[in-house]
């Protein structure tokens, strides 16, 4: 009777433990499964953001920008802004062409020195923007919608930025073949050799100023940088007197571009934008949607 009795409470001890286990498969099953689910649902990223210029540019610009997609599932960019309270400015438009972000990646993204801002087709003056205390946030419109992140260490948008009070402020930049020059930028010199591009100078304000020598055996002189003739003619000069060696020679008065290309915004006056208390604009659009709510009932 009591080895019975005994064999019955070994048996419950069994039983006891092997439900412990399983009780414990089955919890770190769900919290696996839970996880996964959480890793695949939604949108979520993590981006750094740094602000500079250098002197090729009197404008500031964002560069060395970097997104980290924090989901476990492809997501398709259409949209990168820098949010300033109601100013939004445009990094990078992938409004034709998605940018493909794969799941658990980062990708940087390249900016380049800028001419000027527009708004609403005018040129408009935004260094209180960029200097102001508000809080920068990168906004980034993807396929599924609209996700703010706030910088750290590491097609719905277009209805978004529709509101009255938000300001889209767009970079505009000069290009010449694969060279970008900045507002600063006087002349880009392209040097080619066997049909291919040997060197490149970028020839600032600041240079002109420091009378920066880019050349070992001669120097730039102030009578050859008044115009992009007097400079091709010096410089086809030098390589005649055999201290340059080179098959062709392009040089892009950047002045003359900006004239040509952006007349329609150097013709207006700048004007002055500032970032405003967007908390003033969120109780008038409330007011105003109550106010239309009563009206239509």
């Amino acid at each position: 009777m009591n080895l019975y009795i005994k064999n019955i409470f070994t048996a419950s001890e069994s039983l006891q433990i092997t439900d412990v286990i399983t009780l414990i498969i089955a919890i770190i099953t769900f919290l696996i499964t839970l996880y996964l689910f959480v890793l695949k649902y939604g949108i979520k990223f993590k981006a750094t953001l740094s602000l500079t210029s250098n002197s090729d540019s009197n404008v500031p610009f964002f560069t060395q920008i970097t997104i980290l997609n924090l989901k476990d599932k492809v997501i398709l960019i259409t949209a990168i802004y820098v949010k300033i309270n109601n100013i939004y400015i445009l990094i990078k438009d992938y409004k034709e062409n998605p940018l493909v972000l794969n799941s658990l990646s980062a990708v940087n993204i390249d900016t380049h020195p800028v001419e000027f801002y527009t708004w609403d087709m005018n040129k408009v003056e935004i260094n209180e923007v960029f200097s102001s205390t508000y809080k920068k946030k990168i906004v980034i419109f993807t396929t599924s919608g609209k996700v703010e992140v706030e910088p750290s260490s590491l097609s719905s948008h277009y209805q978004e930025l529709k509101k009255p009070f938000i300001k889209k402020i767009k970079p505009v930049r000069l290009f010449y073949h694969e060279n970008i020059s900045g507002s600063a930028v006087k002349y880009v010199l392209t040097f080619y050799k066997k049909g291919s591009i040997s060197d490149v100078i970028k020839i600032n304000e600041l240079d002109l100023k420091l009378k920066t020598n880019f050349f070992n055996y001669f120097k730039l002189t102030d009578k050859c940088l008044e115009n992009s003739k007097f400079l091709y003619d010096y410089i086809e000069k030098q390589k005649q007197n055999k201290l340059l060696h080179y098959d062709e020679l392009f040089i892009v008065d950047c002045e003359r571009e900006r004239k040509r290309i952006f007349s329609h915004f150097l013709e207006k006056k700048e004007i002055l934008i500032k970032p405003i208390d967007l908390k003033k604009y969120k109780i008038l659009e409330f007011y105003y949607t109550l106010n239309i709510f009563t009206k239509i009932k």
